[in-house]
């Protein structure tokens, strides 16, 4: 070993133990018994230091061979001194062994960190997929302002059958990668339409004054709730609007349950009657096309669900928000249609199609 691992397998306690020789020296004035007690207790932990420093680098030693085998040290000090990020540590207890200089940057350290855990180094660190045979983590890693994927192998110590295992994990950083990933998704267009439920029954027997009055609230409540994303809303029917906006926009609507569910639910006409408005996203459409007809078929569950709600449709798969009534399916008369359209893209989307019936088959066969 290069004098710089050694350095850090063993760390200098020199200081520690001239302080409490020192502090046992001082004891002696007042009580020798006491001063020669103290001074057992630091040869005691003297000797445990001794030993836990030869065991270590025992350890890292019979790493080292397994993992380079009959290569020259020359070979040896290129691992030790990686270009990349390296940590060595028990993956049972997550207790760390050594770690390259090129990981103790990403953390400003200039100390070794083997007495510490990778637990406590990175919280949420989950080393399991070593323990299962996986050479890479299923998930990105942040620590230290940074993104690693991050790679790895187990050894086996003491032999078959005995000793535990030992883990050296490569780290590579994906930062700026995973920035560009992040901003890409973000920037994905997703489309929406929303469509005024009872429209029909809400401007029923009202004056154009008055139907003007109720379509310019229903509007400034929508165009409110769509300005901060800088999307596209345009009315292309009576009832529909079409929105299209940026994806980073859609988890604060989902954290929000789409309160503009309850914003249009508040506009009453003078018959009492509270408009209802339905939202329809698609997401995830390798084209504007595919995104509207996402958009559309999931305005039709919503509509089949009753209304007064908000569906996400991707390629998979539909998610559902809010919902109160079942008022609109009564008048839709649309259920069966929409349901049976619904259907046959789930089916035409699938690789597999299992359908199980009756004897004499019902509505739950399928």
């Amino acid at each position: 070993m290069n004098r710089k691992m050694n350095k850090l397998l063993q760390p200098s306690f020199r200081l520690y133990f001239a302080c409490l020789i020192l502090f046992a020296l001082l004891s002696a004035a007042f009580s020798w018994q006491l001063a020669l007690v103290e001074l057992g207790l630091v040869a005691c932990l003297g000797l445990y230091s001794r030993e836990s420093a030869r065991r270590r680098r025992n350890e890292i030693n019979k790493y080292l061979d397994s993992y380079a085998g009959t290569v020259d040290s020359a070979t040896k000090d290129t691992m030790i001194n990686s270009p990349l990020p390296m940590v060595l540590f028990r993956p049972e207890s997550g207790d760390i062994i050594w770690t390259n200089e090129r990981f103790l940057r990403l953390s400003d350290q200039r100390e070794h960190l083997y007495d510490s855990t990778l637990s406590a180094l990175i919280p949420g660190f989950d080393t399991r997929w070593l323990m299962e045979g996986k050479n890479q983590c299923p998930t990105e890693v942040s620590y230290s302002g940074r993104r690693f994927l991050v790679y790895g192998h187990l050894v086996r110590t003491g032999g078959r059958g005995g000793g535990g295992f030992l883990a050296t994990t490569y780290w590579v950083d994906v930062t700026e990668l995973a920035q560009i990933r992040d901003q890409y998704q973000a920037s994905r267009p997703v489309a929406a339409v929303l469509l005024i439920d009872n429209y029909e029954d809400l401007l029923k027997n009202l004056s154009e004054n008055d139907r003007s009055t109720m379509m310019a609230e229903i509007d400034g409540r929508i165009e409110h709730w769509v300005a901060e994303t800088g999307g596209i809303l345009r009315r292309y029917q009576r009832e529909r609007y079409l929105f299209i906006f940026e994806e980073r926009y859609l988890p604060k609507f989902v954290e929000e349950k789409f309160d503009i569910l309850d914003a249009v639910h508040q506009v009453v006409n003078p018959s009492g009657m509270n408009a209802s408005l339905s939202i329809g996203i698609g997401k995830d459409g390798d084209s504007y096309r595919e995104l509207l007809d996402f958009a559309n078929l999931s305005i039709d569950m919503a509509l089949s669900r009753g209304g007064d709600q908000a569906v996400i449709r991707n390629k998979f798969t539909f998610e559902f928000y809010g919902g109160r009534s079942k008022e609109t399916e009564k008048r839709t008369k649309v259920k069966s249609r929409v349901m049976a359209n619904a259907l046959s893209s789930l089916v035409s989307d699938s690789s597999q199609v299992f359908i199980m019936g009756h004897r004499q088959a019902d509505n739950d066969a399928v």
